[in-house]
């Protein structure tokens, strides 16, 4: 038996510079390169403009090829500000991922055995803008604390340590696939 393995090749671009005694930023370009993907083909699915199978007895009948593709690329943007007891963080990221096969699991995943680069396009998990942002800050309260430095061990524990959390998420939504069930005639929307 032939061992088919995927392949996947990753690249980037970093650039980093700091901004004072607080505060960094980075620049980033990332890609990934990736052939030899597992797809499947429907061999006995109707075909366009037919309203029969190939195989009229059979069920469904696929073909496993490693033969699918994807590509990503994206630019990273990131910045990082760190006071006494402060820490803040921004990023944002602008990317598109395209591929002919959503997956190995998705059952059919190419149309046309004859030419699968007509399902090449948006990936099912392409998201184009993501920005994310977070602050940090760690109470002033218990030892080596501006508030109650000299605490004891006990009320260091009880007051000590706290911090404040703020997290966002603000990113733009994954593609719609529009099509029609896998065995209806004509199969497109």
């Amino acid at each position: 038996t032939t061992l088919f393995r995927s392949r996947l090749q990753e690249y980037n671009l970093q650039l980093q510079q700091q901004l004072g005694r607080r505060d960094v930023v980075s620049l980033t370009f990332v890609g990934v390169h990736s052939d030899r993907l597992s797809s499947y083909y429907p061999l006995n699915g109707y075909l366009f403009n037919q309203t029969t199978t190939p195989f009229e007895n059979l069920g469904g009948i696929e073909l496993n090829r490693y033969d699918g593709i994807s590509n990503y690329n994206g630019l990273q943007a990131h910045y990082e500000h760190r006071a006494d007891n402060l820490l803040v963080t921004a990023s944002y990221a602008w990317s598109h991922s395209l591929d002919d096969s959503p997956g190995a699991f998705e059952g059919s995943t190419v149309d046309d055995p004859a030419d699968p680069m007509l399902d090449y396009g948006n990936s099912n998990q392409d998201v184009r803008q993501n920005f994310s942002t977070s602050g940090l800050y760690n109470l002033p309260f218990g030892r080596g604390q501006r508030f109650l430095s000299n605490a004891n061990r006990p009320l260091d524990l009880l007051v000590g340590g706290f911090q404040f959390n703020l997290i966002a998420l603000l990113s733009t939504g994954q593609p719609d696939d529009l099509s029609v069930g896998y065995n209806n005639p004509g199969n497109r929307p």
